[in-house]
């Protein structure tokens, strides 16, 4: 089977990607009352990425910028999304939940495939 190890090109390619997720992010975070106090951990990791396309860097920059990138649930083994009622009393996820969602998964894929050297 065949290694593959990231690139420096790559790597700045995945760099580009995160930032743009982040920034989505960070549009739909500064709406949601709820989740207000994690904008500012997506702005310093925003900042970091601009930084690190900037000036260089090195594995060890990656993973800890990653790992700096919180989840904006506590998911476990057991856990379930929020969910509620509909008009027919129906359990369903909340739009605000689908619509973070939509721009949380992003980065936190995009922040993962940072810590990864490469792939088989």
């Amino acid at each position: 089977m065949h290694e593959h190890r990231y690139n420096k090109e790559q790597r700045l390619q995945q760099l580009s990607e995160l930032r743009l997720a982040l920034r989505d992010l960070i549009g739909v975070v500064s709406v949601l009352p709820s989740f207000a106090h994690l904008k500012s951990a997506y702005e310093a990791a925003l900042a970091d990425v601009e930084n690190l396309q900037l000036h260089g860097f090195e594995q060890e920059h990656l993973s800890a910028l990653s790992r700096a990138i919180p989840d904006a649930f506590h998911r476990h083994k057991e856990w379930i999304p929020p969910l509620e009622r509909n008009a027919i009393g129906t359990p369903i996820e909340p739009e605000w939940f689908l619509t973070l969602e939509s721009k949380l998964q992003p980065v936190l894929s995009k922040a993962r495939v940072l810590r990864e050297l490469g792939y088989y």
